[in-house]
């Protein structure tokens, strides 16, 4: 069993961070697409990436990956 760490924010999965004027901005939508990482270190250092305010409305959630 091997445990994934997903980053949400209002309920939808973050699936890509990109540049927008030299600040990272992530997009968030299904969990099929989501980012998936192996450690909570690995999720909160992409998360800590992104502005305050985004960051804010996020939360790190553990899912098993079968």
């Amino acid at each position: 069993m091997k445990i994934e760490t997903l980053i949400f924010s209002e309920g939808k999965a973050l699936n890509r961070i990109f540049k927008i004027a030299g600040l990272n901005m992530g997009r968030f939508g299904s969990t099929i697409e989501a980012l998936r990482f192996d450690t909570d270190a690995e999720a909160q250092a992409a998360l800590d990436t992104l502005p305050r305010a985004t960051r804010a409305t996020c939360s790190l959630q553990h899912f098993v990956k079968q």
